[in-house]
């Protein structure tokens, strides 16, 4: 799939191990990611790349050099060197209303799309059962890149409204009791209280 990508690939993983393999006597990894690889490859053919990675604190841990922050560091600094379309970042969780991304996916031209349970660690592609599908369909295609736009936007803050329903007073038995949701808030133009309903079930109360 990433051998045959001609124009486009997004990717949205938990995490992507930078190195496979272990580590030799020059204290240097023997093996890059090859999942990662192909993503390289692909870019140096031309295709424009994206990679959105987690960025909860156990995937960017300051003492692991083949996390996350080191993942997105190093293809960053490849595609300056080399002059690719191609970026790497670590999802700004807090302009969303989900905690962390826990994805493993990719769109490739536009066409086809991966959805998986694989995380890109050689432990996950080489000893665990794992499972993943991928979907020759626009409509699918266009499905998941929209998603990924969203999360790959630091500017979208969702905001849930806050209701705030209350009826003052004291009321005898047959009286009349308004209520009011007046102070009710949004804190986001894109959330805006609209309406209001009332549903005391069958019996009123």
């Amino acid at each position: 799939m990433l051998a045959e990508a001609e124009d486009s690939i997004l990717v949205e993983e938990f995490y992507i191990d930078l190195h496979w393999g272990s580590i030799g006597n020059d204290g240097k990894w023997n093996q890059i990611n090859p999942y990662l690889q192909a993503v390289i490859d692909a870019a140096r053919r031309g295709c424009a790349v994206r990679i959105l990675l987690d960025s909860t604190d156990y995937n960017i841990k300051f003492e692991d050099y083949n996390d996350n922050d080191n993942t997105v560091a190093y293809i960053n600094s490849l595609a300056r060197e080399e002059g690719l379309d191609m970026v790497a970042k670590l999802v700004r969780s807090g302009s969303h209303i989900f905690t962390k991304v826990h994805a493993k996916g990719l769109v490739v031209d536009g066409e086809r799309t991966l959805v998986s349970s694989i995380n890109w660690n050689e432990n996950s592609c080489t000893r665990n059962r794992e499972i993943g599908i991928i979907v020759e369909n626009q409509d699918v295609a266009s499905y998941f890149t929209e998603v990924f736009q969203h999360d790959w936007d630091d500017l979208v803050q969702t905001f849930i409204p806050t209701p705030v329903i209350e009826a003052s007073g004291t009321f005898m038995v047959n009286s009349t009791i308004s209520f009011s949701a007046f102070d009710s808030s949004t804190v986001s133009s894109e959330s805006q209280i609209v309406n209001y309903s009332w549903d005391m079930g069958s019996d009123g109360v």
